[in-house]
């Protein structure tokens, strides 16, 4: 494979010299994979807005090495954050690519399969990444534009995995945070919706009933309904032809959640009448 050729050409010299963190307890062929500098990795992200190089990068298992190094931890930390920073951006990218072009559709559940792998720790990571205060602005961007194109996929697979591992609470205190820059507001909003339109759960109710609460009080239906009127926010975001308004992903939020608390009320009141046969088909007819 064309990255395998590139972590080859790396002298065993420069691994030892560079990083010993890796030579300890890591193969040769990941060391040098390690050794890989975060330019490397900047730029498949911005090959991944291409559909053939995606498709290039796809077969040549580019996407698989580049999650690989997403897992480990080096003595250099700093260096360790900004390489997850880009390789979100890149599996952003190339979910948003797949889910785009009819050609790659059959590569898009390979990318949801490295979420699911936990040996790659791709939801824990990005948890971290969006919930950690000293995490830059653009490292949190990247990794809410990754949540919010594995959850919005048309294999949705990622959504009740995430969730599972904890996402929500990290994309409502983004939500609640007034200063949350809109960029970053719009992938957390993309995200919610994404999650509360899986089939099955009852994500809506968890969020209506979430006790979170911001620096002046707000809730989460506060919030989103503040967003929802914002006639400036309104009249800005109309400016971009091509994308829903921040309102309007508020109000769809707000929909669903009045839909699934309206849902779990009348599966609630079913079963109470269930346990009369007349009651039973009461509930079913109301």
């Amino acid at each position: 494979a064309a990255v395998d050729k590139v972590i080859r050409s790396v002298p065993r010299s420069a691994i030892i010299d560079g990083d010993h963190s890796a030579t300890l307890h890591l193969d040769l062929e990941t060391c040098r994979l390690v050794r890989l500098p975060v330019a490397w990795y900047e730029f498949a992200a911005s090959a991944a807005l291409s559909p053939g190089a995606c498709h290039a990068m796809l077969e040549a298992r580019v996407v698989l090495r580049c999650v690989e190094r997403f897992s480990f931890d080096t003595d250099k930390p700093p260096l360790d954050w900004a390489i997850r920073s880009t390789v979100a951006l890149l599996i952003a990218r190339m979910t948003t690519t797949a889910s785009t072009t009819a050609k790659l559709k059959a590569f898009g559940g390979k990318i949801h399969e490295l979420v699911l792998n936990k040996k790659y720790k791709l939801a824990p990571y990005l948890i971290q990444m969006l919930s950690a205060e000293s995490t830059s602005g653009a490292t949190k961007y990247n990794a809410a534009f990754a949540v919010a194109a594995l959850c919005s996929a048309n294999v949705a697979a990622a959504a009740p995995c995430l969730v599972e591992q904890g996402i929500l609470p990290a994309l409502v205190g983004l939500l609640l945070e007034p200063k949350t820059k809109h960029p970053l507001l719009r992938h957390v909003l993309v995200a919610l919706r994404a999650i509360l339109r899986f089939p099955g759960g009852d994500y809506g109710w968890l969020l209506a009933k979430s006790e979170a609460r911001n620096r002046s009080g707000k809730t989460v239906l506060d919030r989103l309904r503040q967003i929802a009127i914002d006639l400036r926010l309104l009249n800005h975001q109309r400016l971009v032809r091509g994308r829903p308004a921040l309102n309007d992903l508020a109000r769809d939020l707000l929909s669903a959640m009045h839909a699934s608390a309206r849902g779990l009320s009348s599966f609630v009141r079913a079963n109470v009448y269930s346990r009369s046969p007349v009651r039973g088909l009461v509930a079913l007819i109301i």
